[in-house]
């Protein structure tokens, strides 16, 4: 056991918050750290992702200055970059919007970051207000459903845009599993309904995702054989097979699935790719060798940003 730096009471030797007044540790050797920029904005998120949040934008904003400031107020700089990259991304992303629709206008208001009283209680007083939000935006639509699993995501990709995955954020994903648990079976059933034989391929595809191996077929391959859930789809090399959904599910070792675990892995590694190629943007050497590395990087950015388990991209 150790004291808590702040009232001295005891607590666990790994405790990185005293579960008492609320105060932060000391953490060994701080990573060095990074502001956002729109860079990393862009490389991390995508318009399809924003088309597939199932939430309002102010309630998305709210999201977004309240996580963005969980360990320090957003500085203006910030909020300026976070502006030009939705310009970027989408206010002027005209092929991500259906035709014949009002483009959207996608700002934050700098006005609006989260004000605490005390920095010494910032995590806990911007935590509280996302989650009590949370809360209530759930109330009242019944379920967390894939709405939330979108909600979860969003703040994965905020956690890399300083490619730190720092003990605010540990504490936060800990926290968000605590208050909002998503049993396999509840998982299973929200991305991949009972009567999924009459919906759409798309929803299979989140299953596909979830399954070693599987992460390759592609939507417009999927072809329902009858009302019965069996299918058929292919590789990206044109191999044809058939299962059946339930199959599929039996994949999924029961005691080793946990969404957030799922979450955390990737973020993590998401952060950890940020922050090489933040590193590299701030080093000095030949323009031509950094590029290249922040490419390979940013490719493999991508990549883990391709499938996100229980969310879909979509055009607005």
């Amino acid at each position: 056991m150790k004291k808590c730096i702040s009232c001295q009471q005891e607590i666990d030797d790994g405790a990185v918050f005293c579960p008492l007044c609320g105060t932060k540790q000391d953490s060994e050797a701080a990573k060095q750290t990074f502001s956002i920029t729109e860079r990393s904005f862009c490389r991390i998120l995508r318009p399809s992702f924003f088309g597939g949040l199932q939430i309002n934008r102010d309630t998305m904003y709210g999201f977004m200055t309240g996580f963005l400031s969980l360990t320090r107020e957003m500085t203006d700089g910030e909020v300026a970059a976070v502006n030009q990259a939705f310009d970027t991304l989408l206010n002027n992303a005209s092929k991500e919007y259906n035709l014949g629709e009002k483009k959207p206008q996608y700002a934050l208001d700098g006005e609006k970051r989260s004000q605490v009283e005390s920095e010494k209680f910032r995590y806990n007083f911007v935590s509280d207000s996302i989650f009590h939000t949370m809360e209530q935006y759930y109330k009242s639509s019944g379920s967390i459903g894939v709405k939330h699993y979108g909600n979860v995501w969003l703040f994965s990709m905020l956690s890399a845009l300083d490619g730190n995955y720092s003990d605010e954020k540990l504490m936060f994903f800990r926290r968000i599993k605590n208050l909002f648990p998503v049993t396999r079976e509840q998982f299973l059933e929200s991305i991949v309904p009972s009567n999924t034989c009459y919906n759409d391929a798309h929803s299979v595809l989140e299953l596909f995702k979830l399954i070693p191996g599987m992460e390759k077929v592609k939507p417009e391959t999927i072809h329902f054989k009858d009302y019965s859930g069996n299918i058929t789809f292919k590789y990206d090399n044109g191999e044809e097979t058939s299962t059946s959904i339930d199959k599929l599910k039996e994949q999924i070792v029961s005691d080793d699935f946990d969404f957030y675990e799922l979450v955390e892995k990737k973020t993590k590694a998401l952060c950890e790719l940020e922050y090489e190629i933040l590193q590299l943007e701030s080093s000095e050497g030949k323009y031509a060798d950094i590029a290249d590395k922040i490419a390979e990087l940013a490719r493999k950015e991508r990549e883990l940003t391709d499938s996100l388990p229980g969310f879909v991209y979509q055009k607005f």
